[in-house]
């Protein structure tokens, strides 16, 4: 009723109700060929966003009109609405908005920093439906692997402000996913097999964060053959990225050195 009567004073509100429960997911996909803007974005009833968000995001599209996803900083909040700002910053030592691509994504993923949360990210219109937007199998999962797959091709936008709210309880969707073994154990598998689907966001979430997810969720799977290399690739990328470190780091102290030896 609240929001009929918000609805009724404001042409941009349009209230579009189910006639039974359908799901979060679907009830999101129905939505495709109503969206009229340029930008999507999606919010859980219990999670909050500041007054000045889509200002602030907005403003940042205009910065960086070809990123396909918009993303600022997250607050994790309990059912009191308290929450910590230091540990869901996407990029912990950012001061400025910056744009992100893809093979910066994976160092950032690699660190085990860019979290994507769904109430944080804002999400090209075209690229939403591109991308099939949510799979109702993927269940909690949902938001993240859209988020990452569109992040995997397409170059986000970052702003580090704290301007959305995350919050977490015990009755949320993702807190009873993580309870329920068998949903999250299908939830997984269809990541696995969506991943088939496309080999250059496979090749993505490969060198970005596959291993992590096998190890949490599953790791007797990388006893299997069609995932043993998973292993092997990450630690290939991982000696690959030390190694260019080292020999950046030695050029660049042998050349202080040499300079250092020309002056004296």
């Amino acid at each position: 009723e609240i929001i009929q009567n918000f609805a009724k004073n404001d042409p941009r509100i349009k209230f579009i109700q189910n006639s039974t429960n359908r799901g979060v997911c679907e009830s999101i996909n129905s939505l495709k060929d109503k969206i009229q803007g340029k930008y999507v974005s999606f919010l859980a009833a219990d999670d909050i966003l500041d007054p000045a968000y889509f200002y602030e995001m907005m403003s940042l599209a205009k910065q960086f009109p070809d990123s396909g996803l918009l993303l600022s900083d997250t607050i994790v909040i309990n059912q009191n609405n308290r929450g910590s700002t230091s540990y869901y910053k996407n990029i912990p030592t950012a001061s400025f908005a910056q744009e992100i691509k893809p093979h910066q994504m994976i160092k950032l993923k690699q660190q085990g920093n860019c979290f994507l949360w769904g109430c944080s990210c804002i999400l090209k219109t075209d690229l939403f439906i591109k991308y099939n937007g949510y799979c109702s199998s993927l269940a909690d999962l949902s938001d993240w692997y859209l988020n990452f797959c569109i992040a995997s091709q397409h170059p986000v936008a970052y702003l580090p402000k704290f301007l959305s709210s995350y919050r977490f309880s015990y009755n949320t969707l993702s807190a009873n996913c993580k309870r329920d073994r068998k949903k999250r154990k299908k939830a997984f598998q269809t990541f696995l097999d969506l991943l088939d689907q496309d080999k250059r966001i496979k090749h993505f979430f490969i060198k970005a964060v596959l291993l992590q997810i096998i190890v949490k969720e599953n790791p007797t799977l990388l006893f299997k053959r069609k995932y043993f290399y998973v292993f092997f690739y990450t630690l290939f990328f991982a000696v690959k990225n030390k190694s260019k470190k080292i020999l950046r780091d030695f050029f660049i102290h042998k050349t202080h050195f040499s300079t250092h030896n020309s002056d004296c």
